[in-house]
């Protein structure tokens, strides 16, 4: 259970590498609490690494709360408009890889705290070419300078839409890290100050409604991005989850009647328009 704390303790053993959390999960939107799980993983000597995407530096730092490695899908939030393919790499350089856990990182001792980083660039970059391609990494250095103004707008948005989903006839539950309902509302919002990003899930009780209400909607896209300038919808559970099995998509929170919305910057009237409009029809 990614949120309980004492799950992560007793899941260590001796063969442990890693730690790894979203800073919110996707499509479970669970919240778990950083500052925490890096106290276990200090104990043990393990290094934690944080999904930082949905949330992105604007709303949570994780190497502050205790994260070692903090990575971004850059071609989420960062780029902004789905137009280009990226991931980096943080290294917070705070972590000692000279334990008997990474006994394959001896030939990269020399850089002491940076032993990660330092075999990272010689395998992945350098032997494998995993690195941007000029014309992608200008994209996303035009992205990002617009991020810190488009997360207030996307997080405001998230916000209106899930409220008003809450209170419509039609959806069963809807799930938000920012609604007070939330089971992690309270850490999410020590977390990431009051703002809870854009992603958020409804169930409509059926696959077919779930078909149903997306076919419907005439302005949102249908797409499994998350983090673009537009409004994207998908059904998880016949999309990027389509080859786990029950249990795990019971894990990951994946029900046949789950739509998840990544939200966007349109107009907000505009946006609960076209979802009112796809609702009135179910």
């Amino acid at each position: 259970e990614s949120t309980d704390v004492d799950c992560y303790r007793q899941a260590i053993t001796d063969r442990t590498k890693m730690i790894f959390v979203e800073t919110i999960g996707n499509p479970k939107l669970d919240v778990p609490d950083i500052a925490a799980i890096a106290e276990v993983a200090k104990e043990h000597g393990v290094v934690l690494v944080v999904d930082n995407t949905v949330t992105t530096p604007v709303l949570v730092q994780p190497g502050t709360l205790g994260a070692d490695i903090v990575i971004h899908s850059t071609s989420k939030f960062i780029n902004g408009h789905g137009n280009a393919i990226g991931g980096i790499v943080v290294d917070c350089g705070t972590f000692d890889w000279s334990g008997a856990r990474y006994e394959h990182l001896k030939p990269f001792q020399r850089f002491r705290n940076f032993a990660f980083l330092a075999s990272m660039r010689g395998l992945i970059w350098r032997d494998l070419g995993c690195c941007f391609s000029p014309f992608n990494a200008f994209l996303m250095s035009i992205g990002v300078e617009s991020l810190a103004v488009r997360m207030e707008r996307l997080c405001s948005n998230a916000s209106e839409v899930a409220t008003f989903l809450t209170k419509h006839s039609q959806v069963e539950k809807v799930n938000y890290p920012g609604l007070t309902e939330h089971p992690d509302h309270a850490v999410a919002k020590k977390q990431f100050g009051g703002k809870y990003s854009s992603l958020l899930t409804l169930r409509l009780g059926t696959k077919e409604r779930c078909f149903k209400f997306i076919n419907g909607l005439k302005h949102v896209q249908i797409l499994a991005n998350l983090g673009d300038a537009k409004t994207l919808v998908v059904h998880p559970a016949s999309t990027f989850c389509r080859d786990a099995n029950e249990q795990e998509r019971q894990a990951m929170g994946v029900t046949d009647d789950l739509v998840r919305f990544s939200i966007g910057l349109e107009n907000i009237d505009d946006l609960l328009y076209d979802i009112k409009n796809s609702l009135k029809q179910l």
